[in-house]
């Protein structure tokens, strides 16, 4: 008689052979599920992210233009007064 340990295949122990395959199976379905549902999860995130920080690009750019134009605005009479000074 062999050593304990994993069966042999034989007539008498057949059902534990089924028996394996069939937990086998169920393990191999339950990760199938698990990685495809933490997938999901994950793009999911992903493409919340892209579009909140589309969002907020657009915010900042436009926050952006207002401070240069405003910038631009200020600085325009502070130039024409010094070419001014140095025309003289």
């Amino acid at each position: 008689m062999p050593a304990t340990g994993t069966p042999l295949p034989t007539p008498k122990n057949r059902g534990c052979i089924c028996l394996c395959r069939v937990q086998i199976n169920k393990l191999s379905k339950y990760m199938k599920s698990s990685i495809i549902w933490s997938l999901g999860v994950i793009l999911t995130l992903f493409v919340g992210v892209l579009s909140l920080e589309g969002t907020l690009t657009a915010s900042v750019d436009g926050i952006t233009a207002k401070t240069a134009k405003a910038a631009v605005s200020s600085l325009i009479p502070v130039v024409r007064q010094n070419i001014r000074r140095w025309s003289r």
